[in-house]
């Protein structure tokens, strides 16, 4: 069964309805089924417009979040993590190049190890 463009945002205005009228917590199973079918019919459109794409995209992006929670951004976590990295490299620089430095070699590796787990 095809569904025209104005049918699927008759259905995606809904789902927005229930959303912000019932909290995201009352979104039954159900819906959420009906929901991802109606973003497989979008998905299988030859063209779709933009304001159909949007309204599928806060949905999905609303139910992620109720779900998993807000995203963090990596932007707290690159430097920390290319510090990391150099160290990595710079521990096995030394190991590679000099026998009598593989404590300082295994230190430096281990400082790098230590830092991602925190991270992680």
């Amino acid at each position: 069964m095809s569904l025209s463009i104005t049918d699927i945002n008759h259905q995606l205005e809904e789902f927005q309805k229930d959303i912000l009228e019932q909290v995201v917590e009352n979104f039954t199973t159900a819906k959420k089924k009906q929901f991802w079918t109606v973003v497989g019919r979008i998905k299988r459109m030859p063209e779709s417009d933009n304001e159909t794409i949007e309204k599928a995209a806060w949905i999905r992006e609303t139910l992620h979040e109720y779900r998993f929670g807000e995203s963090v951004p990596l932007n707290y976590f690159m430097l920390p993590l290319m510090i990391s990295a150099i160290l990595l490299v710079i521990g096995n620089l030394i190991y590679y190049n000099d026998d009598n430095m593989l404590y300082e070699a295994g230190m430096i590796t281990y400082i790098a190890y230590v830092v991602i787990f925190i991270i992680y």
